[in-house]
């Protein structure tokens, strides 16, 4: 027992406390009454307490080591779990809606993860397994678990991560020393944690367990690291000194900080809106207690004052509120002659949230579900989700049970960002909706509709895949032909103000400068992409200011710009200044602030302001950039079975006074479907060049699909190439997987003329086949068969991209085969086809002409052999 608590509060004064309450010591804290108000008797230069949420922790304040909770505003405290003597409870987290935590409980005889929900009730058991499991941290979109194990006879602690429910629990390190207290990155793809490599240090790895990278190696320990919500600083306690302190780095490692030096000062965790920073300390003598800072390190207030020790916080979210709210709407006239309204609010769907701006045509309403030959739909579930619940009364003069038609009472969803075609939905992108009890998937028109009566109360579960839908406006749409109604809404959404659902927000990397290498008293330009999630209209004028240095600090105006127009939901457009010079080589800071006069509602107003360090070069006589004349993965394959690849690059640096290409920088680029962008995922370091062209070999990232690299270059001079030349390939591995409503996408381009073939064999599951042609216009070519192959071949009817898409009616494993051009010998007339009870997509998961943009941030200049072209980047992701 000794060693473990070791291993968990190395260097901690509060070890020793755990230690005597675990063991049954001599002198424990005396049991006194609930302390039942924290609150920090000064300010001391906080910029402010949070006005919401609240902040878990770990305290012996009652007599026994338990989870409690901080509630701001107030600072009401409240006790979740009561184990009793000998508890140790101990590393709350927070599941990101605010309704759970799971935490390391010692209560069944070893350490295992419990999880309650966020007022200590319904405590369950995720791990229950033989050994050592700690540490738990939700994933930023909540349906996965990063926690440390010690599996039963180990000596050493290993990364794993599990699903939310305690299901499929994968390990992702497998060293010969101790690794643990993991935390992830924003955009869910990564993990940074602490570990024995070769002392404890802070180490990275890839959530499929590549990539496995030390980002800082210090003297002394460095441990228990978290990030910024906007994926910029990492946060961490290190021994550095001879005694812990905070630090925050960059996320590559570099520009470590102290940001305390008194007394000893352990486990920082930023706030989710990445303001204050909450952290453990023994300054005050005696025993320790949990302080709170704003980011920067400035303004250390205390914030708990009690008897024993309080440590380990944990941030939570708060709740979602949704104020009810009552409409008296006429009726207008809907989708194909139906009479309909739609009903706004930003619905929180258990960690996604309800997204769209269209209705989906009538034809889906209330019904019951397709019976497929086994007898069921492997969407469904057997019975009623505990999901976000949403009550609506509706009043009006109702109408008898019947067949679907237009006088029918309908409600349906709206897909997200989906065009109003002549299908019949309900549920779209596998949105599982029951209405009182009563699972409802899709209505085939002349199905049996319910009576509707008037004045009656429907309650409605929706149960939508996390990480798949945006911040925006969620439509539930009531219809019958009474004339006019009324609607009253309650439930759990986070606003039904639809004022404030837009979110307005750029990435560090898409800070762009044109030069990529700016140099001193010339002429750049910088720009910025800015994205947008929600909205319900178009924007138009967005302002961005640009800035060298950063604004809150005194940073001086280059220019201000607008984006003409952004359209609702996942958009993004650029903008740029032109200024004639920066007047100093060396670092600049430079900055843009995107709706700097807040003319623009925002459900975030907190990631408007994007900043990134910029190596401004002196003058130079040789001030051309080099050009990447060619650029081949593969020799120009379409297809690869493996992830070891070639990577053949042509560079060229004329006229004169050209000072010779030395340098080759290389990008990998997946399409992120949960957040509906281009996402860099890894890059090389800078490659010496050393000949046209040069080759080098490169690992694609894990998983199936199609690949885009840039390759960009840099001369003697330190000019870089203006922009990338891109390519991409397909991966396709043998027995893929698809998860439920996931989509695996690959690119093949045809000349008019030429013939593409692809068949789908499931190995496990329903996947189902769609290929998208270059004309947006036309439908796609389907294959989607409950069982058996699912198979298409056809004739490209103009030069372009076509896009192979296999989309996971249910979980599924499959091999892909795509012949292009000719034809697939095994193809054969009874394979594929179009099941008539399935509802078809009506658009690709990304647009067939999508690819990334050409805009990325360089880094500095460190030349390194063509043998160690690999580095897994951690990008600035929200």
């Amino acid at each position: 027992m000794q060693s473990r608590l070791r291993t968990l509060f190395a260097g901690i004064v509060f070890t020793v406390t755990v230690a005597i309450l675990a063991t049954g010591g001599a002198h424990p804290v005396q049991a006194r009454s609930l302390h039942l108000v924290d609150q920090p008797p000064l300010m001391s230069g906080l910029t402010a307490l949070p006005q919401s949420g609240s902040l878990f922790f770990v305290s012996n304040r009652n007599g026994s080591q338990e989870i409690y909770r901080h509630d701001f505003p107030g600072g009401a405290v409240k006790q979740i779990t009561n184990v009793g003597a000998g508890a140790m409870e101990s590393f709350p987290s927070a599941s990101p809606d605010g309704k759970q935590v799971c935490f390391e409980s010692h209560r069944t005889g070893n350490f295992e993860i419990f999880c309650t929900d966020r007022d200590g009730n319904n405590p369950t058991n995720l791990t229950n397994d033989p050994g050592d499991d700690g540490m738990p941290r939700f994933s930023p979109d909540g349906t996965q678990i990063a926690y440390h194990r010690r599996a039963a006879g180990e000596a050493n602690f290993q990364i794993w991560v599990m699903n939310a429910d305690g299901s499929n629990k994968r390990q992702l390190t497998f060293e010969n020393a101790y690794m643990g207290e993991p935390f992830w990155f924003p955009n869910g793809t990564k993990l940074v944690f602490d570990g024995d490599k070769p002392d404890r240090n802070l180490l990275m790895i890839n959530l499929d367990g590549s990539g496995l990278t030390v980002i800082n190696n210090k003297p002394g320990e460095q441990r228990r690291p978290s990030v910024s919500p906007d994926g910029m600083y990492i946060y961490y306690d290190s021994s550095e000194s001879g005694v812990f302190q905070i630090y925050r780095m960059l996320f590559d490692g570099s520009n470590q900080t102290a940001l305390t030096s008194s007394g000893q000062n352990f486990l920082p965790q930023v706030s989710p809106d990445g303001t204050l920073v909450a952290f453990m300390s023994t300054r005050d003598g005696g025993d320790q207690e949990i302080y709170l800072s704003n980011i920067d390190g400035s303004g250390q207030t205390r914030l708990t004052s009690s008897v024993g020790v309080d440590v380990l916080p944990s941030w939570a979210n708060p709740l979602p509120v949704c104020a009810p709210e009552t409409l008296t709407v006429p009726f207008v006239n809907g989708p194909n002659g139906v009479t309909s309204q739609k009903v706004y609010g930003v619905v929180d769907v258990g960690g996604g949230r309800i997204g769209g701006g269209v209705e989906l045509p009538p034809g889906g309403g209330i019904g019951t579900p397709p019976v497929t030959a086994d007898g069921g739909d492997p969407r469904t579930a057997a019975a009623t989700p505990a999901a976000t619940t949403l009550t609506l009364t509706v009043s009006g003069s109702g109408h008898a049970a019947g067949t679907a038609s237009s006088d029918a009472f309908y409600i349906y969803t709206n897909a997200q960002g989906g065009a109003v075609t002549p299908q019949h939905y309900t549920v779209y992108y596998n949105w599982v909706l029951w209405i009182n009890g009563q699972h409802v998937e899709s209505l085939i028109p002349g199905g049996q509709v319910p009576a509707y009566r008037a004045d009656h109360t429907y309650t409605f579960q929706v149960s939508v895949p996390t990480g798949r839908l945006s911040f925006g406006v969620g439509d539930i749409a009531v219809g019958d032909n009474s004339g006019s109604y009324t609607v009253a809404i309650s439930g759990e959404c986070d606003s039904v103000d639809t004022s404030n659902n837009d979110d307005l927000f750029g990435y560090g990397y898409e800070l762009w400068t044109d030069p990529v290498a700016p140099r001193a008293v010339a002429d750049l330009k910088l720009g910025l992409t800015v994205h947008r999630q929600g909205g319900k209209d178009p924007l138009q004028g967005v302002e961005v200011y640009f800035y060298d240095g950063d604004p809150s600090s005194g940073g001086k105006l280059i220019q201000a710009n607008t984006i003409p127009m952004l359209e609702v939901l996942d958009a993004s457009a650029s903008t740029f200044a032109s200024f004639s010079s920066i007047p100093t080589q060396g670092k600049h800071v430079l900055c843009a602030v995107i709706d700097p006069n807040n003319r623009v509602p925002e459900g975030i107003e907190t990631n408007n302001t994007v900043c990134r360090e910029v190596d401004v070069l002196a003058p130079a006589a040789d001030m051309i950039a080099p050009r990447v004349d060619n650029f081949k993965i593969n020799n120009g394959a379409a297809s690869v079975s493996d992830r070891g690849v070639s990577l053949s690059v042509s560079v060229s640096d004329t006229p004169a006074p050209s000072t010779n290409v030395q340098a080759v920088f290389f990008v990998e680029y997946v399409y992120n479907q949960a957040n509906v962008f281009w996402e860099p995922v890894q890059t090389s370091n800078w490659l010496a060049y050393s000949g046209t062209p040069s080759t080098y070999a490169w690992q694609l990232s894990a998983g199936s699909g199609m690949k885009f690299i840039q390759a960009w270059a840099r001369d003697q001079a330190g000019n870089i190439s203006r922009y990338p030349y891109k390519a991409y390939i397909n991966l396709v591995l043998p027995s893929e997987q698809v998860e439920l409503n996931g989509t695996r996408s690959y690119r093949y381009f045809l000349r008019q003329g030429e013939q593409l073939t692809a068949r789908l064999e499931p190995v496990s599951g329903d996947p189902d086949l769609y290929i998208w042609t270059p004309n947006t216009n036309e439908p796609p070519y389907v294959s989607n068969l409950r069982t058996g192959v699912d198979a298409r071949t056809f004739v490209a009817e103009q030069d372009g991209v076509y896009q192979v898409e296999v989309y996971g009616y249910s979980a599924a494993s499959y091999n892909l085969t795509v012949t292009t051009p000719g034809s697939l010998a095994s193809l054969v007339a009874t394979e594929g086809g179009i099941d008539p009870t399935k509802s078809l997509r009506s658009r690709p998961v990304v647009a067939v002409a999508s690819q990334p943009g050409d805009q990325f941030v360089m880094p500095d200049f460190t030349p390194v052999a063509n043998n160690n072209n690999m580095v897994y980047l951690p990008l600035i992701v929200r």
